[in-house]
C-alpha cells in the first residue's frame, strides 16, 4: 500500500509540474537490437507498454491510466486505445483487441518562432519528427540519433484536462519549423489549433 501510494503521489506530482504535460520514454519495436526509427507510441499493450519517464522512475502509461483515470483522461473519456507503431517515418495505427475503430493520428507544423494553444475533448500524445519546443512546461525536440535505454526528448502524453483546456505549443527554434504527430484515441476528431502568435515575417 506504501507503495501505491508513493506512486501515485509521484504521479501526480508529475501531471501537475508539467501542467497536465508528462514525458514518456521511448519504447522500440524490436529489442535485438532496436532499431533507431522504430518505435511504439503512446501505447497500453503488451508487449509494447510505454512509460511515464518521472526522473529515474518508470511508470507505465496503462498502469498511471488504471490508477488515475481522471487525472490522465477525465470523467467520462472513452478508453485510451492507442496502439501505433513508428517505423522509418511511417505511423501504423492498429485497433486494440476489444476495439473496433483506429486510433487516428495527423501533423502539425510550426514555423520558426511559432507558437499556437492546442485543444481536443479526450487525452492524447505528441511526437517529434522534427525541431524543438516547449510544450506548457515540458521540453522536447527530435533526437539527431537514438540508443537502446536512453531517454530521448520526443515523446510527451497530454492528460485530458490539460487537452480540454488547451496547451501551449512552442517552437523554440528561430530558424527551424517544428514538426509534431498528434496521436488520438480510437474514433476522436483531429485536435483543434489556434494561432498564439506569428511566426517572424523577416
Amino acid at each position: 500500500m506504501v507503495v501505491v501510494m508513493a506512486r501515485l503521489t509521484l504521479l501526480r506530482g508529475a501531471v501537475a509540474s508539467g501542467e497536465g504535460v508528462v514525458r514518456l520514454a521511448p519504447c522500440f519495436a524490436c529489442q535485438d537490437p532496436p532499431p533507431a526509427e522504430e518505435r511504439w507510441l503512446a501505447s497500453i499493450s503488451e508487449p509494447h507498454l510505454s512509460l511515464i519517464a518521472i526522473g529515474a522512475r518508470r511508470i507505465p502509461l496503462r498502469d498511471a491510466i488504471d490508477d488515475l483515470r481522471q487525472w490522465f483522461l477525465g470523467p467520462g473519456a472513452p478508453d485510451w486505445n492507442v496502439l501505433a507503431r513508428y517505423c522509418r517515418g511511417r505511423i501504423t495505427l492498429q485497433p486494440l483487441a476489444d476495439c473496433e475503430t483506429l486510433p487516428a493520428a495527423q501533423r502539425l507544423t510550426l514555423a520558426a518562432a511559432e507558437t499556437t494553444t492546442l485543444r481536443h475533448p479526450h487525452a492524447f500524445a505528441l511526437f517529434c519528427l522534427h525541431g524543438q519546443g516547449l510544450v506548457n512546461r515540458v521540453t522536447f525536440q527530435h533526437p539527431l540519433s537514438l540508443s537502446d535505454g536512453r531517454l530521448t526528448p520526443d515523446e510527451l502524453f497530454v492528460a485530458g484536462e490539460a487537452a480540454r483546456r488547451g496547451i501551449q505549443v512552442r517552437n523554440s527554434s528561430d530558424r527551424e519549423r517544428l514538426v509534431l504527430l498528434q496521436i488520438l484515441g480510437a474514433g476522436a476528431a483531429p485536435p483543434t489549433t489556434s494561432p498564439s502568435a506569428a511566426p517572424p515575417t523577416s
